[in-house]
This record gives C-alpha cells, structure tokens and sequence, in this order.
C-alpha cells in the first residue's frame, strides 16, 4: 500500500512538470504571434443597440484609401439589414414605421438600412499603413459604429 502511495504521488508530480511545458507549445513550433491592431472582440454587435464592422480600404492614394473603407463599411452594414429589422420589429418602434419597412422588399431593406448607416456612421478607431514594397500602397483599417436609435430616426424621418 505504500508503494502504491509513492508510485501514485510520483506520477503526479512527473505529470504537473510535463503538463506545465505545454503552455509555450505554440513558441515551441516556432508561431509568432501576430497583432492585428484592432481588436474584433471589443466590437461585437449588440442587436436593437449598436452595430458594429471592421473594414479595409486599400489604394495608392490615402484619402482613396479612406474613402473606400468608408464605403465598404455601408456595405457591410447593409449586409446586416436583416438582423437589423429583425430588431426594429422587435423594438418599440412605432407600428406605422414597422409597416412602412415591411412593405418594402430585402433589396429595399438593406438599401435604406445602408443609407441609414452611411448618415450615421461614427468611427470608432483607425489605423493607418503604409507599404512602399507594393507600390506605395495605403492600408486604412477602420471600426465604424451605428446606434439602432439613430437608424430609426432616419427612416422615420425618410420613409
């Protein structure tokens, strides 16, 4: 019984001295971690309060650069058109404004929740870099952000 004791207490200690190496496994594969600048996590939608994207603009021009991630972030902010009705029924919105959004069909839909989204877009953080190895190119990475209150305002007021 204390041989099974001391084999016992010996092979928790050889497996906790094992066990505690794995934390480097990926320093031992030789990865390197690598900082994206913007961290995804901190911007994650909250449906009927804030909605969240993370876009790119890329060109030799900064203000281009700019300019695209801009209009990437309407896009992207149309393709969350869905979630964003399914919070305005959801809401306490008036009826009148939840009947004029349901008579207009998806293409509608995400074109007004777009142009609801490009008036009241407000950025959040940015970053930009620059890359003379491709040519001078400009990398403008951006989080933008609409509040669900302001984008019905809008189509209060536009509908």
């Amino acid at each position: 019984m204390k041989n099974l004791n001391t084999l016992f207490s010996l092979l928790i200690i050889s497996f906790l001295m094992f066990s505690c190496g794995t934390k480097n496994i990926h320093k031992m594969q030789g990865d390197k971690k690598i900082d994206t600048g913007i961290e995804a996590r901190k911007y994650q939608d909250v449906p009927g309060e804030t909605y969240y994207v993370i876009v790119l603009g890329e060109h030799g021009d900064e203000m281009i650069a700019r300019r695209y991630a801009i209009a990437n972030a309407a896009i992207e902010f149309g393709k969350k058109a869905q979630t964003m009705i399914t919070a305005l029924y959801e809401s306490e919105s008036s009826q009148t404004l939840k009947n004029k959004v349901g008579r207009l069909n998806n293409e509608e839909q995400a074109s007004a929740l777009s142009k609801a989204s490009a008036n009241d877009m407000i950025l959040e953080e940015d970053q930009l870099y620059y890359n003379e190895d491709q040519g001078g190119l400009y990398k403008y990475r951006a989080v933008y952000k609409v509040e669900f209150d302001n984008i019905i305002r809008f189509l209060n007021s536009s509908l």
